[in-house]
């Protein structure tokens, strides 16, 4: 071993001295400190009177005396590159050899003024920095000849911004009654992680009109009462300004964070809440008498007793069970509401509002009744039958008509229970609209229309027919969400009957539409969304909420529709072109963005991704949002008679689309208004009584992108290549909105890998990935996770390819090739960057007879499909940063202390690095190549029971001296750190189940004063008791009590046995434990895997040892016990470990029975503010493989049961299955273990595997 050291030190030596003979040495040494928490405003930095961070400057060269210098600063990261400009007026330095001075952020201000930054803009550095991971460099410059005198010295800042406050009482729309004595209790959650010395500002305002909206009348009301407070509650009593009866009145809470007399910029919105708002009005009884009445497994009726001078119900209902579950509401005028669609055998909780509100007003407070719950009944025998045409068959005794069901309200037509989105007219019979859910089809919702239905006053169906829009093609089986206006193209569509005067959106991200004589409609937001009021005037608001209150000016005719229109569908879209004696011809012609029009070899699978009228295909015409641009519309005429200047250009909405003449020819002038959806764009004329149709094309709205593309040539003849690759390649991309940034970066030496003229690539198929030699091409330049990289190599391709990017990858390559400079570029990025893929695989074409970027033709054209792919709302740039979210597979491992570490506030990186060290040994261990291990306590067996070394009882040594280990481990040995946590994690993981604490024994630390019995029970209970009865709360790990001898005495205790025989009776801390742990003195500590080593993974409680609901409650102390680890080593405070999320987790899964992969994952991703969920399908290839046992399994069903269970978990989370998209990928990067000298712990190299992708919409 010394041997070994000896020689470590020596390669040490010698590598250092030869870095030493290239690295130049500067005189000045610069060290910055920045205190936390970290301001995302540059401008706090120049302004602060409070210390903010601090320069540290420390003069080398003893020679240098009264020398004048400058500063120079750098801030890099998430796509900026702000630095002062060299030409900035500072005053100068003045620095001597041999002295340490320290300059603060008030000493240096000049260099963080917006005036003297370069890179960033006013509205960037007003708003501050977005989240994410900064470099703050600083360089120093001697004042006189500029020259350089200190190395670039960095420190990397993870700004993060704090959610607001968490507005909690009085609730949104409360209604609180009147009183001579008013004691109303504000209460709020704060949500901050990072801020510290946290006050809140509380405000309150009275409006003056009850009818606008609150988050709108906020701005203009008057100021009531404000206080600024440290607590999160304030009650509002007497000695405040007096509520009057009957006013609304609003509030909100500012979170503020200050550093002396200086407010720090760590929170969103500038630290405000929401806006809530609540009723101050006379007494409003709340419903009494609460009944429930279960109809069956999945509905209940729910009844009450109102009062004459209610007007209105609002019946919610959650889960009782389910921590933080959201309130579902429905609204009744009646005292009875049927709630349906509810899980079989849970138990729920419900609760009844009434209002005495005049139905005029805009927004109506509730008085809500104490809380009940009822269970509803489990499933019963038998499968009901359905019927396409719904007519109710069950004999009804009550035939009392219902005189007033309202939208939103339930009913049951025979088996099916019918929620109604659409009402016409006010009293029975009914006509309207809604849409039901049919079990057998997993849930899906099917639209219903009904026409003069009667329904009783227990909402049941008693005369006419519920339909649903079914044919043989099932085409119109929709979701709800088609009710609401949305279709295929990606729009909602929304009509006012008012004249719109403003619209704006509100907090919550609502679209807010107020008319001219005091109307209000609220429509939610977050789509791209088209509102027409009744002047035929059309609005434009798109995902984002950006839109114009200016409106589009209706066309001559106004929209198309069956009535006005020959040749158009109750949306206003193209079915026929019926205009008689004239036809158009559209085209792109000189357009600054692209047009598509189909192929003419085009095959049926690219046939059918165009919209068909009649034969002909119609033209897609991009437009960027908030960009215009032209198309030529060209008319050809068999009718003399026809006037060119009656033809008018309109939106499928009916806005008028400007056109200039020029004989038979128009150029039209086009308007991207919407983050990504198709509209049609009509030619129209008027021939007789209605109007016809000339021809149409798809107007496609797509958002602007920028990416970021480092091009890296291999020698010297690549590298005077890059103006044209730049070039050719930002002509492509313009064209669909995407600016790619590429720098230049200088020439790398690839020598060392490549030999010859030739890189060795594996066959260009969808899945293949880089070679062996590309992979080491890879990891010689150092990229950023904010950059994809292109190397550009005069060297040729061992397959004959002239490019290669993998899908979704960060390397691509431009091999020597004709095309090289054209195209290539493009179309590998193409692959990289936006995920899309050749033409002949996905469209079924042949290779090169498309003139598609993607084709291996000399075609640049990208079709309307790869503009949808481009703008697809679940892709993410740079995604390959994140792609190996599935490269772990164990729950309890990596996810659990991955989730820990991010609850405790560990910087995320720092917490995926010590996930990834803790789950390294069990990946590793199966894998071919090695994975070298510190010199541990470990047993003869190999290195998976070296790096186990579990014990034959509950915890043990091996628990107590790893815990000591981890605690005492270096802080900067991650490596080390992941062996230990995987190593405590496994004593609990993979230990006999028999061992158990005595029922009837209570906690005794001192067992110096405990009885004889009293110890023989205990060392009894571990050593001898076989039972396989399942755990309870009793068990107490025992480091909690050997620590207690640590507090007390230090790390002296371990060591000095005179002190242990004096605890424990005579014998020695290993002495003791052996006796509590083990079955006789000669035994050895071993697996759980009967008296053998861990080798199958299977025997311990007669299943699988790590499905954690097997052993829930050894769980559930392993986490508090690792929390307590990690927060203890990384000096993070322990009390934000939310128990809650686990305690959620552990219910469901012993509930369903079912691994807790990709549940936790989720719960990790929330942390994260991330919406997708990878769950890999691993094979048995021997390099991912972790247990023996799983040779045999069937992956993809493990697989396919986790998504199934993960979607279940995210249902009772209250995300439904219509905000949930399951897919499939065969391209998920994976991680490998690369084999080290010891020093290497994390995944070095890739592969791609299988696996589902579940985004949360």
């Amino acid at each position: 071993m010394k041997n070994i050291f000896k020689k470590i030190y020596l390669f040490i030596l010698i590598l250092f001295s030869g870095l030493n003979s290239y690295a130049q040495l500067y005189p000045v040494q610069l060290t910055q400190v920045f205190n936390s928490p970290y301001s995302v405003k540059i401008s706090d930095y120049a302004t602060s009177m409070d210390t903010k961070m601090r320069l540290l400057i420390n003069t080398l060269d003893i020679s240098i005396n009264n020398r004048q210098v400058r500063l120079k600063l750098y801030i890099q990261g998430n796509g900026l590159n702000v630095q002062t400009s060299d030409y900035m007026q500072q005053r100068p330095i003045f620095i001597n050899g041999g002295e340490l001075q320290t300059l603060t952020n008030t000493d240096i201000s000049a260099l963080f003024r917006l005036e003297n930054l370069q890179g960033i803009t006013a509205a960037q550095y007003a708003n501050g920095l977005p989240e994410g991971m900064y470099n703050f460099c600083f360089e120093m410059y001697d004042y006189i000849t500029n020259q350089r005198i200190s190395q670039k010295s960095c420190a990397s800042l993870y700004l993060i911004l704090n959610n607001p406050p968490l507005l909690n009482t009085p609730q949104k729309n409360e209604q609180i009654a009147a009183s001579d004595f008013p004691n109303i209790m504000f209460t709020w959650t704060p949500r901050q992680t990072n801020a510290t010395n946290v006050s809140y500002k509380f405000e309150l305002k009275q409006l003056i009109d009850p009818t606008l909206d609150p988050q709108f009348a906020f701005q203009m009301a008057p100021l009531l009462y404000e206080e600024t407070l440290f607590s999160t509650v304030l009650l509002y009593n007497l000695g405040m300004p007096i509520l009057t009866p009957g006013m609304r009145y609003v509030w909100r809470v500012r979170a503020i964070s200050t550093t002396g007399l200086s407010e720090n910029a760590v929170f969103k919105n500038d630290g405000y809440s929401e806006i809530y708002s609540f009723k101050y009005t006379a007494p409003c009884a709340a419903p009494t008498f609460l009944l429930s009445e279960a109809q069956g497994p999945n509905s209940v009726k729910i009844t009450w007793q109102g009062i004459p001078d209610h007007t209105k119900y609002q019946l919610q209902y959650k889960k009782q069970d389910v921590r933080n579950a959201q309130w579902f509401s429905t609204n009744s005028l009646n005292t009875q509401s049927l709630i349906t669609n509810l899980e079989p055998g849970v138990t729920y909780q419900f609760r009844v509002g009434s209002s005495c509100d005049p139905a005029t007003e805009g927004i109506q407070s509730f008085t809500y009744s104490g809380i009940s719950t009822f269970t509803t009944p489990t499933q019963t025998n038998g499968v009901p039958a359905y019927n396409c045409g719904i007519i109710s068959k069950v004999n009804i005794q009550n035939q009392k008509p219902l005189t007033n069901l309202i939208q939103s309200e339930t009913f049951t037509a025979g088996d099916f229970p019918v929620t109604v989105l659409e009402l016409k007219g006010e009293n029975s019979p009914y006509s309207g609209r809604g849409y039901i859910i049919v079990p057998y089809l997993k849930d899906t919702k099917i639209a219903v229309e009904f026409n003069n239905i009667v329904v009783n006053t227990d909402y049941q169906l008693i005369s006419g027919v519920v339909e649903t829009s079914y044919n043989a093609d099932w085409k119109n089986v929709v979701d709800v969400e088609d009710f609401t206006g949305e279709g295929q193209s990606g729009k909602i569509k929304e009509e006012v009957p008012f004249e719109i005067g403003k619209i704006f959106i509100n907090a919550n991200g609502d679209i807010v539409v107020n008319g001219k004589n005091g109307e209000q409609v609220t429509i939610p937001g977050g789509k791209d969304t088209v509102i027409t009021d009744d002047t035929g005037k059309i609005y434009t608001v798109d995902k984002d909420g950006n839109g114009s209150n200016e409106g589009d000016e209706p066309a001559v005719g106004g929209k198309s529709t069956l009535a006005n229109t020959d040749g158009v569908d109750k949306n206003g879209e193209v079915t026929e072109f019926t205009a008689k004696g004239i036809s158009i011809a559209f085209s792109g012609n000189e357009s600054k963005y692209a047009f598509d029009i189909m192929p003419e070899n085009a095959t049926e699978s690219l046939k059918k991704l165009y919209k068909q009228v009649g034969t002909k295909a119609l033209p897609y015409k991009a437009v960027v949002n908030g960009q215009s641009d032209t198309v030529l519309a060209t008319v050809s005429l068999a009718d003399a008679n026809i006037k060119l200047d009656s033809i008018v250009f309109k939106t499928e909405s009916g806005a008028k689309i400007d056109a200039i003449r020029n004989d038979k020819t128009f150029i039209l002038t086009v308007n991207g208004k919407l983050t990504y959806a198709e509209e049609q764009v009509l030619a129209t004329i008027q021939q007789g009584d209605k109007w016809k149709v000339i021809g149409a094309f798809m107007l496609v709205h797509i958002s602007s992108k920028e990416v970021n593309v480092a091009l890296v040539p291999t020698d010297a003849i690549s590298e005077n290549k890059l103006d044209e690759v730049i070039s050719n390649t930002q002509v492509i991309y313009n064209k669909v909105g995407v600016k790619v940034n590429f720098t230049k970066q200088p020439v790398i030496n690839i020598s060392s890998v490549v030999s010859g003229n030739t890189i060795q690539t594996e066959k260009n198929t969808i899945t293949s990935t880089y070679s062996t030699e590309q992979q080491k091409i890879n990891s010689l330049y150092q990229s950023t996770e904010s950059s994809y990289v292109l190397f550009i190599t005069n060297k040729t391709s061992s397959t004959g390819q002239q490019g290669y990017m993998r899908l979704n990858g960060q390397f691509g390559y431009v091999f020597n090739s004709e095309t090289a400079l054209s195209k290539t570029p493009a179309h590998e990025l193409g692959h990289g960057i936006f995920k899309l893929e050749h033409p002949f695989e996905v469209y079924k074409t042949a290779e090169k007879s498309t003139d598609l970027l993607m084709d291996y033709s000399s075609g640049i054209v990208l079709n309307h499909q790869d503009w949808k792919q481009i703008n697809d709302p679940a892709f993410r740039l740079y995604a390959f940063q994140s792609q190996s979210s599935g490269e772990y597979e164990t729950d309890g491992h990596y996810s659990t202390v991955y989730l820990v570490s991010l609850m405790l506030g560990m910087n995320p990186a720092k917490a995926k690095e010590l996930a990834t060290a803790t789950e390294a040994p069990d990946t590793t261990i199966h894998s071919p190549m090695n994975f070298e291990l510190n010199d541990t306590w470990g047993h003869p067996g190999g290195p998976q029971q070296e790096i186990h070394s579990l014990t034959g009882g509950f915890h043990g040594i091996e628990e107590f001296f790893t815990t000591i280990k981890f605690l005492y481990a270096p802080i900067e040995d991650i490596k080390t750190q992941g062996e230990l946590l995987h190593r405590f994690g496994d004593t609990y993981a993979h230990t006999r189940i028999g061992n158990l604490k005595p029922q009837d024994m209570k906690e005794n630390l001192n067992l110096k004063e405990a009885d004889d019995t009293t110890i023989r029970k205990y060392i009894d209970s571990w050593k001898k008791i076989k039972s396989e009865t399942t755990l309870g709360s009793q068990i107490t790990p025992w480091i909690k009590f050997f620590n207690y001898y640590l507090q007390r005495d230090g790390l002296e205790f371990l060591n000095n046995e005179s002190k242990q025989k004096e605890i424990f009776k005579g014998r020695t801390l290993k002495e003791a434990l052996k006796d509590l742990y083990l079955t006789n003195d000669s035994s050895g500590f071993i697996m759980y895997g009967e008296e053998g080593y861990t080798g199958d993974h299977f025997k311990s409680d007669g299943g699988y040892p790590d499905q954690i609901f097997l052993r829930p409650d050894w769980y559930h102390i392993y986490v508090q016990n690792l929390s307590w680890l990690i927060a203890s080593k990384y000096k993070l405070n322990n009390l934000l470990l939310n128990l809650s999320v686990f305690d959620k987790m552990i219910n469901f899964i012993v509930r369903s029975k079912c691994s807790m992969k990709g549940i936790i994952d989720y719960e990790i991703a929330k942390l994260r503010n991330e919406k997708v969920i990878y769950v890999p399908i691993y094979y048995a290839d021997g390099k991912i493989l972790a247990t023996v046992d799983e040779a045999l399994s069937d992956y993809e069903s493990r697989a396919v049961n986790v998504v199934e269970y993960t979607v279940k978990y995210l249902g009772e989370q209250g995300i439904p299955p219509s905000q949930i998209k399951v897919t499939r990928t065969d391209r998920l990067v994976v991680k490998q273990f690369a084999s080290s000298s010891g020093a290497v712990s994390l995944p070095s190299s890739s592969k791609t595997i299988e696996a589902f992708v579940i985004t949360i919409k």
